[in-house]
């Protein structure tokens, strides 16, 4: 018998800024949210990236999100992946 995962829940974005926005991050990147194969190897080096990102906007979850809205389709304008 396999055991049954649980749910994947998205970070609450006031209590897990960060991680919301790895999550956001990972689905920028085209992959799905609840990709966990993703997160055993990306994650932890991510959060630690959203984290320096949050810091450096004060803390303020909508200007990172922006920002790294921004810079995808600046990146996409340049070809770059």
């Amino acid at each position: 018998m396999s055991a049954t995962k649980e749910p994947y829940k998205i970070p609450d974005p006031d209590k897990r800024p960060d991680s919301f926005l790895t999550c956001f991050y990972k689905t920028l990147k085209g992959v799905e949210y609840d990709n966990r194969e993703w997160d055993k190897v990306f994650f932890a080096r991510c959060n630690k990236r959203t984290a320096q990102l949050l810091e450096n906007l004060g803390g303020d979850v909508r200007r990172a999100v922006k920002c790294m809205q921004d810079l995808k389709e600046q990146f996409e304008a340049d070809g770059i992946s």
